[in-house]
């Protein structure tokens, strides 16, 4: 092996340690399937909006509380039309990509929301 490739080498191993230790303490997102599940239990147990954000940001993401307190915004008083939206993104997510995330879903969601809430303007 020559010189340079050796100095080669040896800069991959170091930039495959750092991104090993930079994703070390990272939780894996939520995929969207998993989240769907969450949000069909969620809307069979008519959980209140307490309820809901402790099972879907169990981890306190400060991404998904935003997303969350925006989808919350017009569904403050009626939380299961919020599950309904939030289980149409899932499954808008999961026809994109089937190994979608949960930021994927509830942006998917924010959308289809947008559109909903503001048809009337």
């Amino acid at each position: 092996m020559t010189a340079q490739t050796w100095l080669l080498a040896l800069v991959l191993l170091a930039l495959a340690g750092a991104v090993a230790r930079s994703t070390a303490g990272a939780t894996p997102e939520r995929s969207a399937a998993d989240l769907l599940a969450v949000v069909r239990r969620l809307s069979a147990e008519c959980r209140s909006w307490p309820d809901i954000l402790a099972a879907i940001n169990p981890a306190g993401d400060e991404s998904i509380a935003q997303k969350l307190n925006a989808l919350r915004g017009p569904h403050q008083f009626i939380p299961h039309v919020a599950l309904n939206v939030l289980e149409d993104g899932c499954h808008r997510a999961l026809a994109l990509n089937l190994r979608a995330g949960q930021h994927a879903a509830i942006d998917a969601a924010l959308r289809s929301a947008v559109v909903v809430v503001g048809a009337g303007d």
